[in-house]
């Protein structure tokens, strides 16, 4: 039994209508315990008397696991036992305000009777009526005539204790508490199972938005549990992934009503993804960011100052900022393509049309840092042409322009805006060029033909997705009697380690695109080359084109020390030795390499032969040999660096 105070014979005595109530609860709890409770809430300046706080906490002394719910007596007890924790409640209410009694009501009743109190919240929630405990998810065999009063009684205990001028030593307590994270999810998970009374102050003061509080702070606390939470709920992780995507999606749809609940609620999915990433990247994979991007737009549609709201400036920052994360966790830009579809451009540009020009607030310039990296995270995607063609529409509609002219010129996002639409106008135009070149048009992989693409594109192969063929009777003759059998056989195998692929026609692409930043840079390029160390004079060096970062960057490295890790171990870049007279002059490069970005896990190194003419990039011209010679170098060259590979 827990330790309490002794009856304090300093207190006030009780008026005497309230005495007499006391008296009887203490003698027949079942016939005036209610009468009670509902005493302590009409009159709040007697709820934290001692000599009503014992009989509330001597009714939580009762064992709950010894009265299974088979007889009126046992019903009853576990009625008084949900009225006790409603009386704590009240009592707590009542000393808001005044810190002195609210420490004392913390550590020297709720915190020595905790270990009771957390029991009979277990029995109350999860018990059957044979007395046992299913912790099952939402499990039908629990009691259903007051269990959603119990549900919501839970929520505010749980909350109240937690987030309402917490005492360190109960809330450390409590989250310590084994369970509490997997009654606290559920609960959570069941937001719009709650009884709405607005009359009842308990539930007015714990809603989501407290409760998703308190959940952020036992999840920050109980990392490791989340792993076993599935097991736990009786359901796999599919199921669990599905569960956890609720909560997001009924706050979006009870829009205004839930306004101030927004950032709380992506804070929790923002420590699930610092806790649990995998668990969180199956989240994802609900498509919740609908629902993010769906909030965000209605945030950005609503005009501040919000009546009986506080501020929504929080719930957009924490919209952006779940943007961010998602990026880092899904490895790649999947989501992309959604997130354009669901105005994503356009509630970046109304974002940074809010921003002051100067003396921002904290949480404003958190707002700005999210969207700089957003607007990074689309740069990057230019490179891919479905992502280009659905940023093109988008960026040329006569709205998005609007908006776009409505961004502060002095804000740090108006620049990157500015690089980023300039880079998506040109990027468009290059793919243009590109689909009207030579260069676009794929050679027929058979050995026995040599036709090339006109208006018609060639199929690929469907195992490798690395060659095409003009006919099916070209794929057919290089398979049986051409070495396409071994060749598809190991890139398919690459391929199955890769999480992306870089198609034939986008390698072809960025060759083009690294011919015209070769032409238009060619002096830098040649400055950087003088400028390598001396005793590098005689070794080829790569010119790697990097535009996995915004803006792109050249660099140039020796090629024997040019070994970036990939799925299959270092790549096999052929160098050819230069004869003995040429180590006086400056070394010849060999051809480059780009690199795009896949995501934050991977980069894209895409080697692409140069057909650039001159002394400074035709470096097959001083290998010396024959024209037989100098032709096998050639083709072992093309073969090297027609192909991608991925740095992680």
């Amino acid at each position: 039994m827990p330790t309490r105070p002794s009856r304090n014979s300093n207190a006030q005595p009780l008026p005497r209508h309230i005495q007499i109530i006391a008296n009887g609860a203490r003698r027949n709890p079942a016939a005036h315990f209610n009468r009670l409770v509902q005493l302590l809430r009409d009159e709040r300046a007697w709820a934290v008397h001692p000599q009503l706080l014992s009989i509330i906490f001597r009714q939580l002394d009762k064992d709950p696991a010894r009265h299974a719910l088979l007889t009126e007596d046992d019903v009853i007890c576990y009625q008084l036992g949900f009225k006790a924790l409603d009386g704590i409640l009240v009592a707590r209410n009542a000393t808001r305000g005044s810190n002195g009694r609210r420490s004392e009501l913390d550590h020297s009743y709720i915190l020595p009777a905790w270990p009771s109190v957390w029991k009979w919240m277990q029995y109350l929630y999860y018990g059957t009526p044979d007395g046992l405990l299913d912790t099952t998810f939402n499990a039908e065999s629990r009691p259903t005539a007051f269990y959603l009063y119990i549900f919501n009684t839970v929520q505010c205990f749980l909350a109240a204790i937690l987030m309402d001028q917490p005492s360190p030593a109960l809330s450390s307590a409590v989250i310590a508490t084994p369970g509490v994270l997997r009654m606290a999810t559920e609960i959570w998970i069941r937001q719009g199972d709650r009884p709405s009374d607005p009359n009842d102050t308990n539930v007015v003061e714990a809603g989501p938005y407290t409760f998703a509080m308190a959940l952020t702070a036992i999840l920050q606390a109980n990392p490791s549990e989340m792993s076993d939470l599935a097991d736990g709920f009786g359901i796999g992780p599919q199921a669990l992934a599905a569960l956890l995507a609720r909560p997001i999606r009924y706050v979006v749809l009870e829009r205004e009503a839930q306004l101030r609940a927004y950032d709380a609620y992506i804070a929790v999915y923002l420590e699930l993804a610092r806790q649990a990433p995998e668990i969180m990247k199956m989240v994802l994979a609900q498509n919740i960011l609908a629902a993010i991007l769906y909030g965000l737009a209605f945030l950005l549609s609503i005009r501040e100052p919000v009546p009986r709201h506080e501020s929504i400036t929080p719930g957009i920052a924490a919209c952006l900022r779940f943007i961010v994360v998602a990026h880092a966790l899904s490895g790649g830009f999947a989501w992309v393509s959604d997130a354009i579809r669901l105005k994503l451009v356009s509630s970046m540009l109304k974002c940074a049309s809010r921003l002051p020009p100067s003396g921002t607030a904290p949480t404003e310039r958190g707002i700005e840092s999210d969207l700089l990296l957003i607007v990074n995270l689309l740069e990057q995607c230019v490179f891919h042409r479905p992502l280009l063609r659905a940023l093109g529409r988008v960026m040329r509609q006569q709205s998005v322009l609007s908006l776009a002219g409505q961004v502060p010129k002095e804000s740090w996002f108006s620049s990157h805006w500015e690089r980023f639409a300039a880079s998506v106008e040109f990027m468009s135009k290059a793919y243009a060029t590109f689909d009207e070149s030579e260069e676009s048009k794929l050679k027929c992989a058979s050995f026995k033909c040599n036709n090339i693409e006109t208006t018609e594109r060639f199929q690929k192969c469907a195992g490798c997705h690395q060659v095409v063929y003009c006919s099916e009777t070209c794929q057919r003759e290089d398979w049986q009697h051409g070495i396409h059998r071994e060749d598809c056989k190991t890139a398919r195998e690459i391929r199955s380690q890769q999480a992306c692929h870089v198609s034939l026609r986008d390698r072809a692409f960025f060759t083009f695109l690294a011919e015209q930043q070769i032409k238009k840079d060619q002096q830098k390029i040649i400055e950087m080359r003088d400028r390598s160390p001396n005793d590098r004079a005689v070794k080829p060096l790569v010119l790697r084109i990097d535009h996995s970062i915004t803006p792109a960057v050249l660099s140039l490295e020796p090629a024997d020390e040019f070994h970036p890790v990939s799925c299959r171990g270092p790549p096999s870049i052929t160098v050819i030795p230069l004869p003995p007279d040429s180590r006086s002059t400056p070394p010849p490069l060999i051809q480059p390499c780009v690199t795009v970005a896949y995501g934050d896990e991977q980069r894209a190194i895409v080697y692409t032969p140069s057909k650039v003419s001159g002394d400074l990039f035709g470096w097959f011209h001083g290998a010396g040999g024959d024209d037989e010679e100098r032709k096998e170098n050639s083709r072992r060259v093309y073969d090297a660096f027609g192909e991608a590979i991925f740095e992680k």
